[in-house]
């Protein structure tokens, strides 16, 4: 009886930590991104109302939930890794243009940014179970909710780089976290290896 519910708690392969790591690092700049934008947007948009600036947060966070959704879709086609690496790029342009714009053109440029930042974010999940099959909800923890705590700590971070150098600073810098996951995302095991 014991053997069967262990055997319920692993899936096929071995444990690949460096993946791990890799993993995590990316999963922490994604969620430090994510938090960011949510948070210092209002504070950055100071010539927009409040409800400007919430509306553009939702749209932020809208298209992201369409990302988690659509980026499943393509990663059963197009494979994990690449999703990864592919979404992490698509996103730096969006993250590095958004302090210039304002009006329409900003809205349209979150859209995009949330749309690909957050595509991996489901696909970040099943990744890491299948770098640590023998520990899948170890692997959930952390990619949920280590992820999403380590958002919080960076918040922290944040606030005091505004404190220092203002707004335009924390921008800068999270204009750069998700390429910095993308060239991360690359040195990633391929998923199809780890089943073997």
């Amino acid at each position: 009886m014991q053997n069967i519910q262990r055997r319920k708690k692993e899936i096929a392969g071995k444990n690949h930590i460096p993946g791990v790591i890799l993993l995590v690092l990316v999963i922490i700049l994604r969620s430090w991104c994510q938090v960011g934008v949510v948070i210092f947007l209002p504070f950055y948009m100071k010539h927009a109302s409040l409800e400007t600036s919430e509306l553009l947060n939702f749209v932020f966070v809208g298209a992201g939930a369409l990302g988690t959704l659509f980026g499943g879709i393509i990663s059963d086609r197009a494979g994990m890794k690449r999703l990864l690496v592919v979404s992490m790029f698509l996103a730096t342009p969006f993250a590095l243009v958004l302090p210039h714009l304002s009006g329409w053109l900003a809205v349209l440029d979150l859209l995009c940014f949330g749309f690909s930042v957050l595509s991996s974010f489901s696909v970040g999940v099943i990744y890491m179970q299948k770098l640590l099959p023998k520990n899948i909800a170890l692997a959930s923890d952390l990619s949920i909710g280590f992820g999403v705590g380590a958002g919080g700590i960076g918040s922290v971070f944040m606030g005091g780089v505004s404190d220092m150098f203002g707004v335009a600073a924390v921008f800068t810098i999270l204009s750069f976290l998700p390429m910095i996951g993308a060239v991360i995302s690359c040195f990633l095991p391929n998923e199809k290896m780890l089943a073997n």
